[in-house]
């Protein structure tokens, strides 16, 4: 201001009569207005509406994050229980039923999701009910 203002004021026809700060840039401006406005600038609002919607979208995040937590928790618990309705199957001999179950927990796995530990169990348990089936003759 003190070496520009009367080349400031040819160009724009404004002398700045003050300097600020500014929150977006980090650097130092110069103005014509002689008073800060009062309460937030523009920037300031800006920057308080950009972290409201970080914060909003950090927490819808969260939200669907819980609830896919809670899904494949629901379908671990149905995969378990089904597992040991499948043994007690393979115990009373009825291969075919206890197929047909480890068939619809693979044919559910397409669509939703089960730990990769819990799935092979599935495959290793149906290999075990096709080979006591065949070793016992029921096809």
């Amino acid at each position: 201001m003190k070496f520009n203002n009367e080349e400031i004021a040819a160009e724009n026809g404004h002398a700045p009569t003050r300097a600020y700060f500014c929150e977006s840039c980090g650097g130092w401006h110069l103005t014509h207005i002689a008073e800060a406005p009062l309460g937030p600038s523009r920037t300031e609002k800006v920057i308080e509406q950009m972290i409201e919607h970080q914060n909003t979208t950090r927490e819808i995040m969260r939200t669907q994050h819980e609830k896919v937590k809670a899904t494949q928790k629901e379908n671990e618990d149905y995969v378990t229980s089904q597992l040991s309705e499948i043994d007690k199957l393979i115990e009373d001999k009825e291969y075919s039923s206890a197929f047909e179950l480890l068939d619809a927990l693979l044919e559910m796995s397409k669509t939703k999701f089960i730990r990769p530990k819990l799935l092979k169990q599935v495959g290793k348990k149906k290999e075990f009910v096709i080979w006591m089936s065949n070793s016992n003759g029921n096809n």
